[in-house]
C-alpha cells in the first residue's frame, strides 16, 4: 500500500530548478496523488476478489472433504467425485494465492548476499528481480494457457476437462505479471514522492 502523501508546489523534485508556474507544479502533485490513490484501489480490488475466491472454495474443499469421510466410514459409500474435486479446488487456491504472494512478499527469498550489497545495488537487484519474475509469469501465462486449449483429456471420475487444471496456472501467471507492474509503479511513485519530501 502506498501512503499518501500532500506536499506543498515548493517541495516538488526540481522545483527550485525549473521555476515552474505554480499551477504546473500544483497540478504535478495532483496527478501523482491521483495516480497514487488508483494504483492503491486497483491492488485493493484485485487482492480482495482472489482472496475471496480463495475463501469460497477453501470452505468447498473442507466441506467435501468432510462429506467424502462420512460418507466412506459412516455410510460405506464414499462418493466417486469428492477426491478429483477437492483436488481441483485445491490447485485452484494455490495458484491464485501465489499470484497474490508476489505483490505481498510473501515467498521465501535468500536476503544474506543481498543485504550486505550498498543501497543503489539492492534497488537495482530487485527491479532486475521483479522483471525476472515478470518474465516467468509471462511465460507460465502463455504456455499453461497453451497446455489447457490443446488437451482434450477430462478427468475420469467428474468428467470434467483436465483443461480446468492448467487454467489457474495462466491466471496465476497473469497475476504476477499484475504484482510486478504494481511494484515497479509503486516504486517509482515511492522514488518521487520521496525526493520531494527531501527537497
Amino acid at each position: 500500500m502506498i501512503e499518501i502523501v500532500k506536499y506543498s508546489p515548493s517541495q516538488l523534485p526540481l522545483a527550485g530548478v525549473l521555476d515552474l508556474p505554480q499551477s504546473i507544479k500544483e497540478a504535478t502533485v495532483q496527478m501523482v496523488e491521483k495516480i497514487t490513490r488508483v494504483v492503491n484501489k486497483i491492488n485493493e480490488i484485485v487482492e480482495n476478489t482472489t482472496l475471496g475466491f480463495a475463501t469460497i472454495g477453501l470452505f468447498f474443499m473442507v466441506g467435501i472433504t468432510f462429506y467424502q469421510v462420512v460418507a466412506r466410514y459412516v455410510f460405506n459409500r464414499p462418493p466417486t467425485w469428492s477426491e478429483e474435486t477437492t483436488l481441483l479446488i485445491m490447485i485452484w487456491i494455490s495458484l491464485l494465492m501465489a499470484g497474490v504472494g508476489v505483490k505481498k512478499g510473501i515467498h521465501m527469498k535468500v536476503e544474506l548476499f543481498l543485504n550486505a550489497l550498498p543501497f543503489w545495488i539492492k534497488k537495482v537487484a530487485g527491479i532486475i528481480v521483479l522483471l525476472i519474475i515478470g518474465y516467468y509469469g509471462y511465460a507460465m501465462a502463455k504456455y499453461s494457457y497453451t497446455l489447457a486449449i490443446r488437451l482434450p483429456n477430462r478427468l475420469p471420475a467428474t468428467g470434467i476437462s483436465v483443461a480446468w487444471m492448467y487454467m489457474p496456472a495462466s491466471i496465476c501467471g497473469i497475476l504476477i505479471i499484475f504484482s510486478v507492474v504494481m511494484k515497479l509503479v509503486e516504486q517509482f511513485i515511492t522514488k518521487k514522492l520521496g525526493g520531494a519530501a527531501e527537497r
